[in-house]
Formats: C-alpha cells, sequence, structure tokens
C-alpha cells in the first residue's frame, strides 16, 4: 500500500469511527461482499448492487459516504449475506439516505442530505427557482422541493440502485464549488403510475458526505442519462415504447381524452443556437438514438401548477399530476385491451 493510500485509510478510519462507533470499519474493508442497505419489499424482485472500488482506500471511502478518484474502477459485488453474523453492513452514505428519501417521500430527509447549497436537476423548470440556470433547483428553495416531491409521488416512484461507479472530479463543479467526488449510478426507475419502468444514469457530485449536486436526467450530458428505454427484465409491464403506444391508442381511440391528458414533447426548435451539439452528445455514436432522446430531454409543450408552483416539465414523463389517477386508469384499461 502506498503512503498516499495508508494515509488516507488512516484518516477515513478515523472518520468512521468517530461517526459511526458501532461498525467495524475493518471488516467492511476486508470484505468485498457486504449487505446492501436498501430493503426491497417482496412485491418485486431484487438485482445486486454493485459498488465501484479503487483498492482498500475506495471501499472504507464509500463506507463513510465518500468516493476515490481515478481511472478504471475495479467492481465489487454487494449482496445479501446468507448469514448476518459474517458481514458488517456499510454505513449509510448520502447517495443511499437521499435514494431512500425520494422512495419514502421524506422531504427532510431528501433535503438533510445535501449540503446547504446544493441542487439538482428536477426534470423540468420551475417558475420561482432562486437559480439562475435551467434545470437546476436549490434545495434552499424548500417549498418547491416539496412541490417536486409531489411530482413524485403522483407517478409512484420506486429507484433502485443498480451499479455505482466513481468519475474523476471536474475541475468545475455543475452547482457549487469544491466537489470532492464524483459517482454515476445505474438505477432501475419503476414509475408505478404509468406502469412503466426505465434504467436511467443518475450522476452525482459531493463535497465529505454531503451530496453538492444530483442529476438525474440532462438534456446536454451523456447517452449515459438514459440507458435502456425497454428493460427486458423490468417487473413493470411498460418500457417506454409500450407508454408512447399507450399515447397511440389513446390518440386513436379516445381523442377527447388525449387531447385533455396528453402534453406533446417538441424537442429543440429549429433555431436553437448550440441545440444540435447538445442533441448529438445525448448518443454520440448513434444519430438516431440521439434523435430519439432529444424530445425526452427537453422541456414539453405545456406547462402546470403543482402545489401553486408552476413547473415546465421535461418530456419523458411531461403529464400534468393532477391528472394522475386518471391516467393510470387509462393505462390499465389500455394494457387490458391490448
Amino acid at each position: 500500500m502506498s503512503d498516499l493510500e495508508q494515509q488516507l485509510t488512516d484518516h477515513l478510519a478515523r472518520k468512521a469511527a468517530a461517526a459511526t462507533p458501532h461498525y467495524d470499519l475493518e471488516a467492511v474493508q476486508r470484505d468485498s461482499t457486504t449487505t446492501g442497505l436498501v430493503e426491497l419489499g417482496e412485491r418485486r424482485g431484487r438485482r445486486p448492487l454493485v459498488i465501484a472500488a479503487i483498492g482498500v482506500a475506495a471501499a472504507a471511502l464509500l463506507a463513510v459516504g465518500l468516493a476515490s478518484v481515478g481511472d478504471g474502477p475495479e467492481r465489487v459485488e454487494v449482496t445479501t449475506a446468507t448469514d448476518p453474523n459474517d458481514r458488517v453492513p456499510p454505513p449509510p452514505t448520502a447517495i443511499l439516505a437521499m435514494v431512500d428519501a425520494v422512495n419514502t417521500r421524506d422531504s427532510a430527509a431528501f433535503l438533510d442530505a445535501f449540503a446547504p447549497e446544493g441542487g439538482f436537476a428536477p426534470r423540468g423548470d420551475f417558475a420561482e427557482s432562486s437559480s439562475l440556470f435551467g434545470h437546476d433547483l436549490p434545495v434552499a428553495d424548500v417549498e418547491l422541493v416539496r412541490a417536486w416531491m409531489a411530482i413524485v409521488d403522483a407517478w409512484g416512484l420506486e429507484a433502485e440502485l443498480i451499479s455505482c461507479a466513481t468519475q474523476p472530479v471536474p475541475a468545475v463543479g455543475n452547482h457549487s464549488d469544491g466537489v470532492g467526488a464524483v459517482v454515476e449510478c445505474e438505477v432501475a426507475t419503476r414509475w408505478h403510475t404509468l406502469s412503466m419502468e426505465l434504467i436511467e444514469g443518475w450522476y452525482f457530485e459531493l463535497r465529505g458526505t454531503e451530496l453538492l449536486w444530483w442529476n438525474s436526467l440532462s438534456c446536454c450530458r451523456n447517452d449515459l442519462d438514459l440507458l435502456d428505454l425497454d428493460p427486458p427484465d423490468r417487473i413493470l409491464p411498460l418500457g417506454y415504447d409500450e407508454l408512447e403506444g399507450w399515447e397511440t391508442w389513446l390518440q386513436t381511440e379516445h381523442p377527447e381524452d388525449a387531447a385533455r391528458l396528453l402534453n406533446p414533447r417538441e424537442g429543440p426548435a429549429d433555431d436553437c443556437d448550440g441545440c444540435e451539439e447538445a442533441v448529438a452528445r445525448l448518443a454520440p455514436d448513434d444519430p438516431d438514438r440521439a434523435a430519439r432522446l432529444a424530445p425526452l430531454v427537453w422541456n414539453a409543450q405545456d406547462n402546470w401548477v403543482i402545489d401553486g408552483h408552476r413547473f415546465s416539465p421535461i418530456g419523458l414523463i411531461p403529464y400534468d399530476p393532477a391528472l394522475a389517477e386518471e391516467i393510470n386508469a387509462s393505462i390499465r384499461q389500455y394494457l387490458a385491451e391490448r
């Protein structure tokens, strides 16, 4: 072990011992298999959680909610131990805490996972956001965060981490300075109201044990954002293509309902400066896929109001949450008749 790795390991061991003295950090470092913290209900299957690490020092980093920086991470599989006494679960991380808060609709716990100056991309734009940038919601806008959580609740989001890997730290953070670690995760997102399941790429910037930035989707990053629109081993009946199949069915069979329930996706305007390059970055090696993704990550045609706050959604799920029950009933009818 190099001097740097030894110093890092010693520092993190001291930090972990002070923060969570009931955990055996050395056992976590020794073992390549630990118990996952996100417990899934019996109503659905479980994918193994895979966490990327770089040597023993990086395992300690993840155990205390930090991440290492480097290239070519070694992948360490995390599964449920057959004997609970054989494995020591790692302490919670900011990412796990945030995902759990989203799944339990706990706005306070969600905010606690972030640094006070942190923020995230809410899959659209709140008109009252204090940020000067689009698709950026500071967690300091507490009322808007609660409104966003109401959107998530309307569509019945359940997020399950599949794998995570550390990435090089950018010179300038997306939301705040002082980024200490970057983690990208592959996530199964199940939108139960829509009976739809996707595989998405979630991007995190951290400082210490706090999140500075979370981006679940972006119009201008890369193809990781939407890894699989129609995962073959999904639990829910619809992928994205079949959700669009429901829209087509609704427009054909119930045009009046379609006019009221749907929200057209537009994609970038023809005269949008820089948008052509932004679309290409969605899938640099596949222009057809890039064109397919573009309407899903640009703002849709219509905006609506949630808890008194006006919101312009991106095209991925553009529907008004006030219509969620009607949309759910319509999708159930579509599934019964198809």
